[in-house]
């Protein structure tokens, strides 16, 4: 049952690594959401995804980095991917999945 854990973990972590580098916003966000859970994707996964796309995006990104510079860009960037992660990590352990 640990390595299930670890594994869900990392993959919430990649995720929303991942999800970094696409150009997402809360609209743009919903359909994929809707795609992993009827995919059967763990929803502490789901929701990760769910709540940094909008907030960790490269168009938001890269706006902090042009108008305000690399380290207000890392500072945003920093808290939104540990509240999306963590978020993640707290639906996965509430174990919603029959719930759907």
């Amino acid at each position: 049952m640990s390595s299930v854990r670890t594994c869900c973990a990392l993959t919430s972590t990649s995720c929303r690594f991942l999800d970094v580098d696409s150009q997402s916003d809360s609209f743009s966000a919903v359909p994929p959401f809707i795609g992993f859970v009827q995919a059967g994707v763990p929803l502490g996964v789901t929701f990760s995804f769910l709540i940094s796309a909008p907030m960790v995006s490269a168009v938001a990104l890269a706006l902090l980095f042009g108008l305000f510079g690399w380290k207000l860009a890392l500072l945003y960037m920093g808290p939104g991917l540990a509240v999306a992660i963590v978020s993640g990590w707290i639906i996965g352990r509430l174990k919603m999945e029959g719930y759907r």
